[in-house]
């Protein structure tokens, strides 16, 4: 929840709110790109024709579209690229190319309906914000649940995936799961006091450094020792190779992990609200989406054909004992902080905003405490979430399945025919059909999925370790 964001407040739709909606010309300006009908005012978009409330202090726009870039990107890749290979391998890689390609031309095609949304209700910061205008008060708070319960849960995940960094890089001492995740805390708690996303902005170019790194040894370390493929006994397979039930929950839960390294777009509408032009947009978004699926399939199948069937859940476990598996270790924990800076941000802002709104940008002693004590109580829960389900790929896929689908495919989509309807605007059949296509996924996987997931968990849980349990690197490969 930004701190434009106004649920709950029975003035929200009389005097303290002012609603600025463009005409189905102007819907229709920004859908195809015309320079035909009325342009959208920015100028406006940065003023007092968002919802105001209680206080309500509107984001400044001072983010250029090449900040938004490494802010995505800097979210985006890291822990689903490091899990992918073993997705791989469950699912069989050529079925994982072709939903790894389709989903990510989906993910796409959301981030574009999006910004058709933000361009058209100009305020529409939040999904929850979207979810009001086009339906109500319910479609509202469903958004405001799922979205915020995301970014939780990433900082969770993000908070494991940092621990597993930690127990790669001493990979000479057996290290409990829990005393990494402890050891994490120290280093998130100060940077998580960054208070706007575009200070974090760039630290995101620093986080795409690191993981850019990374991945570089990864590959350099694959290539390098291809020659001992034969020796190894590495097998492929193309396809699930587990049929009935048994091979169904594996491949399926491996889907739901694959789906995790699409999981951004709960942050799409936060960035475009700090834009400078938020019509540039579209340009980040071609521009990251582009490498992103280049290089998760590149990446991807290199370290597959590599380590095959022995593939790890966190693939860094598959790097030879030495200096570059270490430092490939710690540009990516360097590089998961930053991640679990981004989540946490939009997280603690949004309760801000809900608890002491009149401190919002006030930038004294007192807005500052308040962040500390908020993010510190959201970063400790999420410490426990990381221990409860301390499996890298399990707890991935269940985030997937409970937010991801939601957010990156089924709100998007369904936001625009919504939108579409009021505005009596006409879907063309293609876009229909994608709309269409995106709603099944999120309601299939939040119904399936989940329950998928959770049977994982269980069953890793009695085979690895119970929650809280001392979890070794050598067994949590």
């Amino acid at each position: 929840m930004n701190s434009n964001e106004t649920p709950g407040n029975p003035k929200s739709d009389t005097t303290n709110t002012v609603v600025v909606e463009t005409s189905l010309k102007q819907m229709e300006a920004v859908h195809h790109g015309s320079q035909s009908g009325e342009e959208v005012d920015i100028k406006t978009l940065s003023s007092a024709s968002y919802v105001s409330w209680r206080g309500y202090a509107p984001p400044n726009r001072v983010t250029g579209w090449v900040n938004v870039v490494f802010i995505i990107m800097a979210d985006l890749i890291g822990t689903g690229i490091v899990n992918l290979p073993e997705t791989f391998n469950r699912m069989g890689w050529a079925v994982g190319v072709v939903i790894l390609t389709a989903f990510g031309l989906l993910t796409a095609y959301a981030g574009l309906l999006l910004w058709r949304l933000h361009m058209t209700y100009h305020d529409g910061v939040t999904y929850g914000n979207i979810a009001k205008s086009v339906s109500g008060k319910a479609l509202m708070w469903l958004a405001f649940v799922i979205v915020y319960t995301h970014f939780f849960m990433k900082m969770a995940n993000y908070l494991l995936a940092a621990a597993k960094a930690i127990q790669v890089a001493f990979w000479m001492k057996d290290v409990c799961l829990y005393y990494a995740t402890l050891a994490t805390l120290a280093f998130v708690v100060p940077l998580c006091q960054l208070r706007t996303l575009h200070q974090i902005s760039y630290a995101g170019a620093f986080s795409v450094l690191m993981i850019s790194i990374t991945i570089l040894l990864l590959l350099i370390q694959a290539y390098t020792t291809w020659d001992q493929i034969g020796a190894e006994g590495v097998e492929y397979n193309p396809l699930p190779k587990e049929s009935g039930t048994k091979g169904f929950l594996s491949a399926f839960s491996a889907m739901t992990s694959l789906v995790f390294a699409y999981g951004g777009q709960g942050m799409y509408l936060e960035t475009m609200s700090e834009m400078r032009n938020p019509k540039d947009f579209p340009k980040a978004l071609s521009i990251f989406m582009s490498i992103i699926i280049a290089l998760y399939l590149w990446s991807s199948l290199s370290l597959y054909f590599r380590y095959g069937d022995q593939t790890y859940q966190y693939v860094l476990f598959n790097m030879g004992d030495g200096a570059i598996k270490t430092v490939a270790a710690v540009c990516m924990f360097l590089h998961v902080l930053v991640s679990f800076c981004l989540n946490s941000q939009l997280l603690t802002r949004a309760i801000q905003v809900r608890l002491w709104p009149g401190s919002v940008n006030s930038e004294d002693k007192t807005e500052w405490l308040k962040w500390l004590a908020i993010s510190g109580c959201t970063i400790s829960l999420a410490w426990l979430i990381s221990n409860a389900v301390p499996f890298f790929s399990d707890l991935e896929g269940l985030i997937s399945s409970i937010c991801v689908g939601p957010t990156t495919f089924g709100f998007p989509a369904l936001f625009y025919l919504l939108a579409c309807r009021q505005q009596g605007k006409r879907v063309p059949i293609h876009e229909l059909l994608a709309c269409l296509t995106m709603c099944f996924i999120a309601v299939f996987f939040v119904l399936v999925g989940t329950g998928v997931d959770v049977y994982q968990i269980v069953e890793n849980s009695n085979t690895f370790g119970k929650p809280f349990t001392c979890i070794l690197g050598s067994i949590s490969k």
